[in-house]
Order: structure tokens, then sequence, then C-alpha cells
């Protein structure tokens, strides 16, 4: 299976928690900005999601784009700066947990996350089936 989310891709991930201090405790709580990420990736994803979960173990590819920042770079360059791969990788997991890409996230046994900046902004996402190894 394989797509392509035509999204400028948020910033933020779902490590991203906010704190408030309620009587002698901290509470921590999700921030509206990881929220209302959650549910943009949620309406793109539930368009591509399968019948029933995909069965492990799996690879999953994402191809994150970002706008062009060099007007005068025609072609894709890589992104190396804030957020980190592995942070970016964790909401879009959570969200295709959730809307039954898999039974759970722990089925994929293969990651691969790239950041890039390019002129069609969005994400490209691949899960394939992982043979046995041999």
């Amino acid at each position: 299976m394989q797509f392509f989310i035509p999204i400028i891709p948020p910033t933020v991930t779902a490590q991203q928690k906010g704190a408030r201090i309620a009587g002698d405790s901290i509470v921590f709580f999700t921030k509206d900005e990881v929220r209302e990420s959650k549910v943009k990736l949620r309406a793109h994803l539930a368009q591509h999601r399968p019948a029933s979960p995909i069965p492990g173990p799996l690879q999953l590819v994402q191809k994150w784009i970002w706008p062009n920042l060099k007007k005068q770079q025609p072609r894709p360059y890589w992104k190396d700066t804030r957020p980190d791969c592995d942070n970016v990788t964790k909401l879009l997991q959570d969200v295709m947990e959730d809307l039954g890409y898999f039974e759970n996230d722990a089925k994929i046994a293969s990651l691969v996350v790239e950041k890039f900046y390019g002129p069609r902004p969005g994400i490209y996402i691949e899960v394939n089936q992982l043979e046995e190894i041999k």
C-alpha cells in the first residue's frame, strides 16, 4: 500500500505536552496544536485506510515534504532542522493505528523516515508486509 497526502506537514509532535500545576501535583495535557494536527492527519489518512488491519511484521516508509524555503531550488532538498525524524513519526503512527492500518504500531519492524523541503508539500506513505528472514 502506498499513497501521498497533499498537506503541509505538521511541525508539532506527539511528545509535546503541556503541563500545569493543580494543587500539589503537575497535570500533563495534550496541547491544542497537537490535537489539531491529529485531526488533520486523521482526515487525510481515513481516505486510504485498509478494510482490515495489515498483518505484521511491517515496514513503514514515510517521506515528509515541507514547503520549499529556497525559491530558486526547484528540486527537493534535505530538511536537517526540527522536528526530528523520530518525533514526527510517532504522531502519524498513532493516528494510523487508531484508524486500523495495523493492530499495534509494535508490528512495525522496519521504519524509514526522511524529511525534505520541496515544491509539492505532503507526506508519502508506504506500508509493506515483510517477508520471513532467511
